[in-house]
């Protein structure tokens, strides 16, 4: 019987919560190989102690506690690798906190890897309760086991918070609950406690299998005309449901703006830089045995930059309701422009929806002492852009006096056979609708409606194609119009 025991006095704890109502112990332990005897040691207040050469004299503990772990937590397991005692795992058995830490230099800093077995990165939720972590060896690879309240789960790729662990043998233990695991490095033998359901043993030979790589769907390649956000698509793997989406900047991934491990196939992208800006955006799938390659790189373009408007400006008041012209700026990479003028805030009930080329356009028929709002999109060669900020203007209030908007005209010849002069006099800079009809009220010529500055006009009409009879002009400006009765004869 071996009887040379040491007590090492410095892993002694003397601490006692009164909130916690018990003292602290030591509840976990594990010492390692390479180098020798390093001992790690946790505790049921969530502490962890690392002791260097503890086979010599009376060496002092140091406390590696993480920041990040939970307080009170009851340290259940550590694990250290076999092979590096600067590699360590440490398991918490509690509900509703983060229940795994693994640290790469000795306890200075620590990660959670205890990814999807949480509900919640928090910890918080229906998580299982992890009782016990073991690292084996398996064709030159770590293969991680830690035993949980809702069985046996394996992973051979340690990715932080964004760890998968992958369910092992579903079929035969399932979700008993895994007390301890213990393996062996030569051959992979391991064998696991389960809670009122005996042992269970295996050889461990191979890893969990890494995903093909992944077929991105939407948007097609090299899209133009994508608006503030996005939807990306892609094929789903046969063996795993968690994907690393990345969105980038540019196609070497140096100025990447999203980088997210997410269970889905699909993903919206919000807030995404409108005025032709090129995006670039890759997907891999990710299982408990790794990631696979990165897909094809695929891109695409915003659309273009709302114009910006110029006039009316925003809160004009008192413009003369017959000679408003709407006017914008240029915008990069435009082919035409969406105007939308509205008599309601929400833009719900137009009074204009119009597309056109220029860098202005004529609202008509706008009421007096009514406050309007306007905006304008761009359409580009990929399509239409986001509308531009809505500016608003009022118009002023109707005189109420015939005839106030000063206009007066003449036509000849009258009678008139292929052509017909229409003179008139224009007093006020304003919209005029010019338009010829026959006695049914049909349309059958004009000018149509456009802005006219103060001074003299003479339109020339072709009268050829009109059959001989009676039509009269319609003269419109402002709230008033002029008839002008009109007689032809063919000869």
């Amino acid at each position: 019987i071996t009887t040379n025991w040491d007590s090492l006095t410095y892993t002694r704890l003397n601490n006692f919560d009164q909130c916690q109502s018990r003292a602290e112990a030591v509840t976990a332990l594990d010492i390692s190989n390479a180098p020798a005897n390093v001992l790690y040691f946790g505790t049921s207040y969530g502490r962890v102690f690392r002791v260097d050469k503890a086979n010599q004299g009376q060496p002092e503990s140091v406390e590696v506690t993480g920041m990040e772990f939970p307080k009170y937590g009851n340290v259940n397991c550590i694990a250290m690798n076999p092979e590096d005692a600067s590699d360590v795992i440490v398991a918490f058995s509690n509900y509703s906190v983060v229940s795994l830490f693994r640290s790469t230099d000795s306890g200075k800093t620590w990660s959670q890897i205890s990814g999807n077995l949480e509900e919640s990165p928090n910890g918080f939720g229906a998580g299982p309760a992890t009782h016990w972590v073991e690292m084996l060896k398996v064709n030159g690879k770590y293969l991680y086991l830690c035993g949980t309240s809702a069985g046996l789960f394996i992973t051979a790729y340690l990715n932080g918070a964004n760890t998968i662990w992958q369910q092992e043998s579903p079929e035969l233990i399932g979700n008993m609950v895994i007390m301890m695991i213990d393996t062996r490095q030569s051959d992979g033998f391991t064998a696991v406690s389960t809670h009122g359901n005996g042992v269970y043993t295996s050889y461990i030979k191979n890893l969990p299998a890494i995903p093909d790589q992944v077929n991105l769907i939407e948007p097609v390649n090299k899209t133009k005309g994508i608006q503030s956000k996005t939807l990306l698509t892609w094929e789903k793997s046969s063996i795993t449901g968690y994907y690393n989406l990345q969105v980038s900047k540019d196609a070497n991934f140096e100025q990447i703006i999203l980088n997210t491990t997410i269970d889905t196939t699909i993903s919206t992208i919000p807030d995404l830089e409108q005025g032709l800006k090129t995006y670039y955006w890759r997907v891999a799938a990710i299982s408990a045995g790794g990631q696979s390659q990165f897909s094809q790189i695929w891109s695409f373009e915003t659309a273009c930059l709302a114009p910006e408007l110029v006039f009316p400006e925003n809160q004009t008041k008192d413009l003369d309701f017959s000679a408003v012209i709407m006017k914008w700026n240029q915008a990069e990479g435009a082919v035409k422009y969406h105007v939308q003028l509205s008599d309601k805030i929400g833009f719900n009930q137009l009074v204009m929806d119009d597309t056109v080329s220029t860098l202005q356009t004529i609202p008509i028929f706008l009421k007096a002492s009514t406050r309007y709002f306007w905006r304008v999109a761009t359409i580009g060669e990929g399509g239409e852009g986001v509308f531009s900020k809505q500016f608003a203007f009022v118009t002023a209030a109707s005189t109420g006096v015939i005839g106030n908007s000063g206009l007066s005209t003449s036509l000849f010849p009258n009678p008139a056979n292929e052509y017909v002069n229409l003179k008139f006099s224009n007093k006020n800079a304003q919209i005029v609708g010019i338009n010829l009809y026959d006695f049914t009220g049909k349309l059958v010529a004009g000018e149509g409606y456009r802005f006219y500055y103060t001074g003299e006009y003479s339109i020339k009409m072709n009268l050829k194609n009109l059959p001989s009879g009676s039509y009269y002009f319609k003269i419109e400006y402002g709230n008033d119009y002029i008839e002008n009765q009109l007689l032809i004869i063919k000869k």
